[in-house]
């Protein structure tokens, strides 16, 4: 018999889409699926939504678990159906995402046949109205080996779906099936750990559909309030990182490697969407804290005297082309 595959899909006030995020399990072709929905106090229809597949997935033999708590965010959500993970591997979906047909099958078949591989990744596409885009068009991102340090430093996504990782190694970090419960995210904290000195696959091929709405949790439609909502998850993201740091990473000097890798990408995106928006005293500070992780670079530095109007900004921007030009020959 195959070996299951335990879908995790948090959920709330998601009753619009579903019908499409769990009709894209239902229509799975792999034979071994149990999905567990925790309704994280949603006060829409979702959990009738919910009840409506839960027969139509026995039917198939498929497995619909359906928890229902109080609101108290997706990482929470998450952490909750961890305890009722019975898979051999586990995959997440968020409630507004869909999975593309042979999506489990695929990444199920490759951690069959590579024992070695802690997980395997996919490409997937984002979706945004008509627009669709892959989420993986770099060559070199679909070619890391150190995921790990890949994540600590920016250089490829976490979007849940096109991960699928080995339950034995997840619950050998967390052998009390407790991840932080964060409200800012809950696949950081779950894919995170298991990347760290471990091997993963990847498939080239788009296997999950991830759809950007505006007013979402991570998206507004207005600039200004786009750029608080980016602040705020960009803090809930960083207490997510060095909570698993702090479990993983137990040598002085590599955790300050790692320290130092995700604070040049936190501090570096906090300078960028300060400058962005003309908020001089938060880059400023920001501009500080890069400065002593390291790892600023040319670009960080054009960005902060450009905005600043200070003459120094002409010496930074021939040192930039300047580079451009030795790295073009």
């Amino acid at each position: 018999m195959s070996v299951k595959v335990s879908i995790i899909m948090p959920c709330y006030n998601a009753e619009k889409y579903l019908d499409m995020s769990i009709g894209s399990v239902y229509e799975q072709d792999y034979p071994n699926i149990e999905l567990i929905v925790v309704n994280d106090g949603s006060v829409d229809d979702s959990e009738s939504k919910i009840f409506k597949w839960k027969k139509k997935f026995e039917e198939k033999g498929f497995s619909l678990i359906y928890i229902h708590q109080e609101n108290r965010g997706v990482g929470a959500a998450t952490n909750t159906a961890v305890k009722a993970v019975r898979g051999d591997y586990i995959t997440l979906l968020d409630s507004d995402d869909r999975l593309l047909q042979g999506s489990v099958s695929k990444r199920a078949n490759f951690l069959n046949e590579n024992p070695d591989c802690a997980g395997v990744r996919s490409n997937g596409w984002y979706m945004k109205g008509e627009n669709r885009e892959l989420i993986i068009i770099n060559e070199a991102e679909k070619k890391i080996t150190d995921l790990f340090t890949a994540l600590s430093l920016g250089k490829t996504n976490n979007w849940p779906g096109t991960y699928m990782i080995r339950s034995d190694v997840f619950f050998s970090i967390y052998p009390d099936k407790n991840i932080f419960p964060s409200r800012f995210g809950q696949n950081f904290q779950m894919l995170l750990p298991v990347t760290y000195n471990q091997k993963f696959g990847y498939i080239d091929e788009p296997l999950m559909e991830y759809y950007i709405y505006e007013n979402s949790h991570s998206h507004a439609k207005d600039p200004i309030e786009q750029y608080y909502l980016s602040e705020r998850n960009s803090a809930g993201w960083r207490e997510i990182y060095f909570n698993v740091l702090d479990r993983l990473v137990k040598d002085p000097k590599e955790y300050k490697k790692y320290e130092n890798m995700y604070n040049s990408v936190y501090y570096r995106g906090a300078l960028y969407r300060a400058a962005a928006n003309l908020k001089k005293d938060r880059m400023v500070e920001c501009f500080g804290l890069l400065k002593k992780t390291g790892r600023m670079n040319l670009d960080d530095r054009v960005v902060y005297y450009s905005v600043l109007k200070s003459p120094k900004v002409l010496f930074w921007k021939v040192l930039c082309k300047g580079k451009a030009i030795l790295t073009k020959k």
